[in-house]
């Protein structure tokens, strides 16, 4: 596990103790592609085996639809090693909504967090910092 990413959300979490409801994003990985992906380090919530958290992924250039950021709401099994993506919204540079849908339960699809990929990368990092949490006596 990457170190400095998770110093990274202990940092951020930290300095969010006294904020309420400021997403803080915190990059986890990048993509063969280029796109950056983040995770919203307040919507993480410690000693849970089931995340519910949000994430972004930012591509190099603007999509088609000329967004140019994805936030993606995952619930993630720690003890399964599996995510399921909720909703998803994606803002063009305006800030408006290019696309928007959040997924019934018959549309929600469990996958496993395949390993050498973004979403291993996500889910651990997240799982770990949950199970982890700073200031959780040793």
């Amino acid at each position: 596990m990457n170190r400095a990413l998770i110093l990274g959300l202990v940092v951020a979490s930290t300095a969010l103790a006294g904020r309420a409801n400021a997403a803080e994003w915190v990059d986890l990985s990048e993509s063969t592609n280029g796109t950056v992906w983040a995770v919203d380090a307040t919507s993480i919530v410690a000693s849970r085996k089931i995340q519910n958290v949000w994430v972004r992924s930012t591509p190099k250039k603007p999509e088609q639809d000329g967004s140019v950021s994805t936030t993606w709401r995952y619930q993630i099994s720690c003890d399964a090693s599996t995510y399921t993506v909720l909703a998803i919204l994606s803002h063009r540079a305006d800030g408006t909504v290019s696309y928007s849908k959040t997924f019934a339960s018959y549309e929600q699809k469990t996958e496993l967090a395949a390993p050498d990929t973004v979403s291993e990368t996500i889910v651990k990092t997240i799982c770990t910092f949950a199970n982890d949490p700073p200031g959780k006596p040793t």
